[in-house]
């Protein structure tokens, strides 16, 4: 508290201070919603506005990060301050707060200047050469940071002295109170003397007389977006204005670092919205630019800070005013990005490189509307089929014209073809994949700059070519059968080593350590299922599998290495599906094969034909066909014969049940330990080389595909089957466990070589087949009785043993101890959104009881005071009972 100033409690601080004000004073927009107000909360990566502001109780909270408290908790989580120092920032504001705008007035009026002494400049440049260092570093997160935003280009960031400020800034500063004051008074170091930008990327902001204007800092953990104390200087990159006639503005560094990243120069910083300040204008006064685009973020906010300079801008005295020319830059509305760096990234991930990102940027900067003057208003229309010509197609979509060739030569996976973009301006011809975002984006700037258009209208109608041209490669396209693959015959050798496989008695150990040396290490039950899956698509009735688990798990992977053991000839690999594809695949060409999905997520209008395929075990179709002799529409029906093995993988958590009924569903580990099996795999393949690595698995594959072409055509029988029981109280336990017994006879299948014939064509099955599934299946099983969705249980799993630890630790009883989810992240480092997903299902189900924070204040959970969970197993026969029954049957003679 400053000396001389009333002692004023801290009840009657809260409650006086204007929070509205405050918060909108770190230059955050409040936006009015009934009683209350809203914003994206600094705190957090926000796409929505989670943080609310309840004026009459002077409370704020965010319903995403679960933030929240008083003014001072805001200061103290803005500011990176203790409460002692947040409490003495708000009584400097009393009695109340003002807006942003009024405060950067007072700034520039009584502001001190960053850097007052030559001493003082001097620790400053090495505080912002040893941040660079410690940025450069491989091993740095702020590097890591800056790479996942795609803006870690390393000749920009020595251009602009980005730097990463972390604890050994502490070693570098001396302990001398009249370097440390200054240092807090600008702002490098908080009241405790702690860096203020701990955690931070730093991008310093230079004045044109070569001092030091302002440095922003950003969080690499956080959403903390913080400045140095005082008014805004300085102009990032502001030598644009005296080198460029053409200078585009942007409305946040990053969002500049996006474009220069890319080879485009000419681009300037505002500090936010309406960051726009006297050093701009005197800039732009004093260079040579004539012309502003302006590229800020696609909300009210960004248009209300164009509109806001372009006020200012109409007010310059000089002579040339009227000859500015200002323009707004449009991101394409597809893209979902919000601001440039956003939109950069959707184009990274698109594959595109440095050339290409240039140019549709280019197209982007070409195509900015002026600013003032009406746009020509383009009229509404569809891209719409006029034409076709035996394998020639002609679209329109208002005055463009797109001739295609070579569409019927295409299979499922491409669009490969040559295209023809015209119009009364001129055309532009290339042949192109349209499945590749590169070749759109490539073929669309190029065209655009022929046809005077903009390359995002001719981006956009080949995306919207897309759908039409697949409908027509399946259904113009006559059904054809798939060209029978030539099966090559065994040699001696290959039989052999088929035989000494087949007849090992650790087979299904043999298999999980071959799918190890392709890489694909642990998860042994789950390996074994899977090729028990690919194995049954001989059998009558074969088997199905959802692999399921977060992104970057190894679902592709598992199902690529099985895949790769069966014969190719056996295996369908689909990365997406249509609704109609399999309709189109020929009568026989599925007939006993392994069909795989890659991703459930963009195939879900295929999930009717895969059902039916797995049940009906065919399919059929009514289709329209013209008689060629009588020229009369006639229905001819379309039959595609099953039966197939399936699987597919999925992130989702939620599966139409009429799937998850008739698939296993293989849960992925996702624990620590399999983490670091997976990177000891990793530096062992590494280790071994390439070449090595090939010619194993080489060796591996042929093995496999020996083993499966020598697996004979047998029915099978289960002969203890009258001595199995199951559970009866769920009802859709009718279909697992006939997928328990199909199971059975896999494994039979598998092991035929060692399991007694009943006849030329039929085996029995043993009682270590049925030891087998139930095996791999149990898990299948629980989580398919449970009431509980895997992941949730595995939360409550983790939950149950955090609150055991805090039980004994307090000397209470487990239903006593109150948690919040961030107590469940720091002890299980879970991500918020799982825990989040998974302590809604848990509340629900009365696992957890919640209670809720008055005036939006934080959740505290307990745990319920449940009777002990029963095994949801029970009543199924165990392989140990049905062996106890077997020998006892024996020894009776009723077997």
């Amino acid at each position: 508290m400053r000396t001389g100033t009333k002692a004023i409690d801290i009840q009657d601080l809260k409650a006086s201070v204007d929070l509205v004000g405050l918060i909108e004073s770190y230059g955050i927009e409040l936006k009015k919603v009934g009683a209350q107000y809203e914003c994206r909360c600094p705190f957090h990566d926000d796409e929505t506005a989670s943080l609310k502001v309840t004026p009459e109780k002077n409370l704020w909270n965010c319903f995403g990060c679960d933030a929240g408290g008083s003014a001072i908790d805001f200061i103290m989580r803005m500011e990176n301050v203790g409460v002692a120092e947040a409490k003495a920032k708000l009584i400097e504001r009393m009695p109340g707060v003002q807006r942003a705008s009024v405060l950067e007035k007072k700034a520039e009026a009584a502001g001190p200047p960053l850097a007052s002494t030559p001493e003082l400049e001097s620790l400053v440049k090495d505080i912002l050469a040893h941040a660079h260092r410690r940025l450069m570093r491989a091993d740095c997160p702020g590097i890591a940071y800056l790479k996942n935003r795609y803006l870690a280009e390393p000749q920009m960031l020595k251009d602009f002295g980005v730097g990463f400020i972390d604890g050994t800034l502490r070693d570098l500063l001396p302990q001398d109170p009249a370097i440390i004051d200054p240092l807090k008074a600008l702002g490098w170091l908080n009241e405790r003397g702690n860096p203020t930008f701990y955690n931070c990327v730093v991008v310093p902001v230079w004045k044109a007389d070569g001092s030091l204007g302002e440095v922003f800092a950003r969080g690499i953990n956080d959403a903390r977006r913080l400045y140095l104390k005082g008014p805004h200087g300085g102009v990032f990159n502001g030598k644009a204005f005296n080198v460029f006639d053409e200078v585009i503005v942007c409305e946040s560094i990053f969002d500049a670092m996006s474009l220069y990243s890319v080879g485009i120069h000419n681009v300037v910083a505002t500090f936010g919205a309406k960051g726009w300040i006297a050093d701009h204008e005197r800039l732009l006064l004093d260079g040579k630019a004539r012309t502003l685009i302006f590229a800020f973020d696609q909300d009210k906010a960004g248009a209300e800070g164009v509109s806001a300079i372009v006020e200012k801008l109409k007010q310059l005295q000089v002579s040339w005013a009227s000859d500015l020319t200002l323009h707004r830059l449009k991101i394409p509305e597809s893209s979902g990005a919000k601001d440039l760096n956003e939109f950069l990234a959707y184009l990274r991930k698109d594959g595109l490189l440095e050339p290409t990102l240039r140019d549709v940027f280019a197209g982007l900067l070409n195509a900015a509307p002026q600013i003032g003057k009406p746009s020509p208003k383009t009229p509404t229309t569809t891209i719409r089929l006029k034409e076709r010509k035996d394998d020639e197609f002609t679209f329109v979509n208002g005055v463009v014209s797109y001739r295609l060739r070579g569409l019927l030569e295409n299979g499922s996976t491409s669009l490969k073809l040559v295209i023809s973009a015209s119009n009364s301006h001129g055309s532009h011809t290339d042949k192109l994949d349209l499945y590749t975002a590169k070749n759109r984006h490539n073929f669309a700037f190029h065209a655009a700059q022929r046809l005077g258009l903009s390359n995002i209208k001719i981006e956009d109608d080949l995306s919207k070519l897309i759908p039409q041209l697949e409908v027509i490669v399946q259904e113009t396209q006559a059904p054809q059968t798939k060209e029978v693959a030539v099966v090559p015959e065994l040699t001696a050798a290959q039989k052999a080593a088929a035989h000494s496989l087949l007849t090992a008695s650790d087979l299904l150990e043999q298999i999980a350590r071959d799918l190890s040396a392709f890489g694909y290490v642990g998860e042994t039950r789950n390996k074994q299922l899977a090729y028990l899956i690919a194995t049954s698509r001989r059998l009558k009735k074969p088997l199905s599998g959802i692999v399921r688990s977060e992104s970057g798990a190894g679902k592709s992977y598992l199902m690529e290495c099985v895949a790769e053991l069966m014969p190719p000839e056996d295996v369908f690999y689909f990365s997406r599906l249509t609704s109609q594809s399999l309709y189109y695949m020929g009568r026989d060409t599925l007939q006993h094969k392994l069909l795989i999905v890659d991703e459930r997520n963009g195939s879900e209008d295929s999930e009717y034909p895969i059902r039916t395929l797995q049940t009906r075990r065919k399919l059929s179709l009514a289709v329209p066909i013209k008689n060629p002799k009588t020229g009369q529409i006639e229905t001819q029906e379309v039959e595609i014969l099953g039966p197939i093995a399936y699987m597919e993988s999925t992130t989702s958590t939620q599966i139409n049940p009429e799937n998850e009924n008739r698939s296993f569903e293989i849960y992925l580990d996702e624990s620590p330990e399999q983490t670091a099996r997976v990177f000891t795999a990793q530096k062992q393949a590494h280790a071994q080389g390439e070449a090595a690595r090939a010619v194993k698995r080489k060796k591996i594959v042929e093995r496999h595909h020996a083993l499966q072409r020598s697996l004979s055509l047998v029915s099978i029988q289960i002969p203890f089957v009258d001595a199995l029981e199951f559970p009866k109280m769920w009802t859709r336990g009718r279909r697992d466990i006939d997928r328990l017994l199909s199971l059975v006879e896999a494994s039979a299948y598998l092991h035929q070589q060692q399991r007694k014939r009943i006849s030329d064509d039929t085996i029995a099955a043993s009682v270590d087949d049925y030891a087998i599934a139930y095996a791999l299946s149990k898990n299948c099983l629980r989580h398919a009785w449970a009431d509980l969705p895997r992941s949730a249980e595995a939360l409550l799993e983790k939950i149950r043993a955090h609150v055991s630890k805090e039980a004994k630790k307090q000397s209470v009883q487990t239903s006593e101890v109150m948690f919040r989810r961030r107590d469940i992240r720091a002890a299980t480092r879970l991500p918020d959104h799982i825990i989040k997903r998974g302590m809604r299902i848990l509340e629900d189900l009365e696992y957890v009881h919640a209670r809720r924070g008055r005036n939006g204040g934080t959740h505290t959970y307990r745990l319920s005071s449940l009777p002990p969970a029963v095994d949801v197993l029970t009543g199924l026969t165990t392989p140990e009972q049905l062996r106890s029954k077997m020998e006892a049957a024996t020894q009776t003679g009723t077997l």
